[in-house]
C-alpha cells in the first residue's frame, strides 16, 4: 500500500479553487479594504453552506470582528452570543468547543452584560489554576471591569473583589501585580536543564491566539529540525525552523499578524519522529 499524501492532495490542480475558497477570497479582500457590510455577506453565505464546522470557523469568527468594527447594537451579538453557545453543543471537538465557547462570552461583552462575562472569565481562571489560561483569563475579567459603570456591587462579591476596579490607577496596579505574580524572575530558583528521554511536540500556547503563539518541543537526541506551518487546505505557509539542533527542550514563537483567522496545523519533523497539531488563530 503507497502511502496517502493527507496535506497535498494530488485530486486537485494547482490554482484550482472550490467554491468554498472563491467565497472566503472575495470575503477576505473585502474585509480587509474595510467593507464590512459586503463581506458579511459571503460570509454569511459560507456559513450556511454545506461545509464542515471547521471550514465555517473563520466566518464565524469574523462575524463577531464585524460587529465589533461596525459597532452593531446589543441585539447582534445577542443574537451571536445564542449562535455560538449552540455550535458548542453540536460539535465534539474539544478545541473548536473552546473557541465558540470563547466568542460567546466577548459576544456578552458585546451585549454590555459585562458582569456575566466576567463570571465566565473567572470560571475559567478557577478551572486552570495555575495555568497561562487562567492568566490570561484573569487579565480578561480586570480589563472587562474597567467597562462596568458604577463597578457594579456584585464585582465586590465575586473571587474577594479581586475584580472590583476604582479607577484606572487601581487596574494598572492590579494588573502588574498580576503579571509580575505570574511572568516575574524568582532569583532564587532556577530550572533544572535536564535533557528529555523522548520526542514531544506539545500544544501551543495560547491556543486559540492573536496574533502570536508559542510552540515547545522536546528533542533527546540531536538532529536536523523542521518546523512548518500550513493552512487547513495542507498550504505550506510558513517554515518556521530547518536546521540542525542538539538534544534539549525548545520553544518557538509563531508570529500569525499577518495572516486571516482559523484552522492551522504546525508538523515538527526530526530522524524518524514526526507529529502535527492543529492550532487556531483569532482575530
Amino acid at each position: 500500500m503507497n502511502p496517502v499524501d493527507t496535506l497535498y492532495p494530488t485530486d486537485r490542480q494547482v490554482g484550482q479553487l472550490t467554491e468554498n475558497e472563491i467565497l472566503y477570497s472575495t470575503a477576505e479582500k473585502l474585509f480587509v479594504t474595510g467593507n464590512y457590510e459586503s463581506a458579511e455577506v459571503y460570509y454569511d453565505q459560507i456559513i450556511n453552506s454545506g461545509e464542515s464546522l471547521n471550514t465555517k470557523l473563520e466566518a464565524y469568527s469574523r462575524k463577531y470582528s464585524i460587529g465589533k468594527l461596525m459597532r452593531r447594537t446589543p441585539g447582534y451579538f445577542t443574537n451571536l452570543n445564542s449562535t455560538y453557545l449552540s455550535l458548542t453543543q453540536t460539535t465534539n471537538d474539544t478545541l473548536l468547543r473552546k473557541i465558540f465557547s470563547q466568542l460567546a462570552t466577548l459576544s456578552l461583552i458585546g451585549q454590555q452584560e459585562y458582569v456575566p462575562a466576567i463570571g465566565e472569565f473567572d470560571n475559567i481562571v478557577q478551572q486552570n489554576q495555575g495555568s497561562e489560561e487562567a492568566v490570561y483569563a484573569n487579565i480578561d475579567a480586570l480589563t472587562t471591569a474597567l467597562l462596568v459603570e458604577g463597578n457594579d456591587s456584585t464585582l465586590g462579591k465575586r473571587a474577594d473583589g479581586k475584580y472590583l476596579i476604582k479607577n484606572a490607577g487601581d487596574y494598572y496596579s492590579k494588573l502588574n501585580s498580576l503579571l509580575m505574580k505570574n511572568f516575574g524572575v524568582e532569583k532564587d530558583k532556577q530550572k533544572e536543564a535536564v535533557l528529555p528521554k523522548s520526542y514531544t511536540l506539545y500544544q501551543n500556547y495560547p491556543n486559540p491566539f492573536n496574533p502570536s503563539t508559542t510552540i515547545k518541543y522536546d528533542l533527546p537526541k540531536a538532529g536536523k529540525v523542521e518546523l512548518i506551518i500550513y493552512d487547513i487546505l495542507g498550504r505550506k505557509v510558513k517554515t518556521l525552523l530547518n536546521r540542525e539542533q542538539p538534544a534539549g527542550k525548545y520553544e518557538i514563537n509563531f508570529d500569525a499578524h499577518s495572516l486571516a483567522s482559523g484552522i492551522y496545523i504546525f508538523r515538527l519533523i526530526v530522524n524518524d519522529y514526526v507529529a502535527a497539531k492543529k492550532m487556531i488563530l483569532l482575530k
